[in-house]
C-alpha cells in the first residue's frame, strides 16, 4: 500500500471506527485483521516505504510459513496427502485410475525449487495424473506435467537503438529523475527516506540531485 493509504488504515485500527463513502460522520467498527505478505516489512520500514507505527500494530501474532523449497523434509508426506485428495476427486471420472507415485519422483520434487509453492506442486501432480495412463507416476510423467518457466534475458529498458546514435546523458538524467521522484513520492516528501530507498549516504546527497533536475519539495 502507499503511505497515505497505510496512515488510513492505521487510523481506522487505533480509533476502530471508519467514514463510509458518502457519509458525514464515522462509523464505530470491531474488526479483526489477518494480514499476509511475501515482502519483508522490516526491511521496508528502514527503507522508509511502510509505516513503522503501522507494522507493530499488525504485527501481534506472527505465523512464518517457510516456501516449499525450505521444507524439503515435508515433501513426501505432503504428496501423500495430495496425491489422496487428488485420487478421491477424481475417482468419479469415468476411466480414471487411481495414481501412485514412485520414490524416484518423490526424490525428484524434492530437487525442485517450487517456487509456486504447493499450488505449484499440486498442479503439476494433477496434470501428470490426467495425462499418464500408467497407475504409477514415474519421473519423466512429472517432467512433461511442469510448466516451463522462461529464461531471464537482458533487456534494454530505455527501448533506444543504439546502432542510430543515443544521448547517454539524456537517459541517465531521465533515469535518475524518475527514480528520484518515485522515492519521494513513496516516502511522501521525506527526503531521510527517500535518500535510504535510493542507496544515497545522506539526504543532502539527494537535494543536491533535486537542484540538479529541477525537482521541487513536495
Amino acid at each position: 500500500m502507499p503511505l497515505d493509504a497505510q496512515a488510513k488504515l492505521l487510523r481506522a485500527l487505533q480509533q476502530q471506527e471508519v467514514t463510509p463513502v458518502g457519509a458525514s460522520k464515522a462509523h464505530k467498527v470491531d474488526i479483526r485483521v489477518i494480514a499476509a505478505t511475501h515482502r519483508d516489512l522490516l526491511e521496508m520500514v528502514e527503507q522508509g516505504a511502510f509505516r513503522e507505527d503501522l507494522f507493530y500494530r499488525l504485527a501481534v501474532g506472527i505465523i512464518q510459513l517457510p516456501p516449499l523449497r525450505e521444507r524439503i523434509a515435508d515433501i513426501p508426506e505432503l504428496v501423500t496427502v495430495l496425491m489422496a485428495r487428488l485420487n478421491q476427486e477424481a475417482n468419479e471420472q469415468p476411466g480414471y485410475k487411481s495414481k501412485n507415485i514412485s520414490n524416484a519422483v518423490i526424490n525428484f520434487i524434492k530437487e525442485q525449487r517450487w517456487p509456486g509453492n504447493i499450488r505449484e506442486l499440486w498442479n503439476t501432480l494433477l496434470r501428470a495424473s490426467i495425462w499418464s495412463e500408467e497407475e504409477q507416476l514415474e519421473v519423466e510423467h512429472l517432467q512433461q506435467a511442469m510448466i516451463k518457466r522462461p529464461e531471464m534475458k537482458w533487456s534494454n529498458p530505455s527501448g533506444a537503438d543504439v546502432s542510430k546514435g543515443v544521448d547517454i546523458n539524456d537517459l541517465l538524467e531521465k533515469t535518475k529523475r524518475y527514480y528520484v521522484e518515485e522515492a519521494l513520492r513513496l516516502t511522501a516528501g521525506q527526503k531521510g527516506k527517500a535518500a535510504a530507498l535510493l542507496g544515497l549516504n545522506n539526504h543532502q546527497t539527494l537535494g543536491n540531485w533535486m537542484k540538479q533536475l529541477g525537482i521541487k519539495d513536495a
